[in-house]
């Protein structure tokens, strides 16, 4: 029973490690640039006013899940 314990908390202790892992990887491979024109279309759309982003966006999902201009 001990063993048993032991691998689970094994197994739990490594997908919390990649889960982390992930979280601070994926960001980077995302070009979220490419969505701005899409981003700005809608809302304009949605809203039916200009709207422009200014700046760079960035993505982010660790600590919290965001993005910031």
């Amino acid at each position: 029973m001990k063993k048993l314990v032991k691998v689970i908390f094994i197994l739990g202790v490594v997908l919390v490690v990649l889960l982390v892992g992930a979280l601070l990887i994926v960001p980077r491979f995302i070009d979220v640039q490419k969505y701005k024109p899409e981003i700005e279309k809608k809302v304009s759309d949605l809203t039916g006013r200009p709207f422009a982003l200014k700046g760079q966006i960035n993505l982010s999902l660790f600590p919290w899940i965001g993005a910031k201009l």
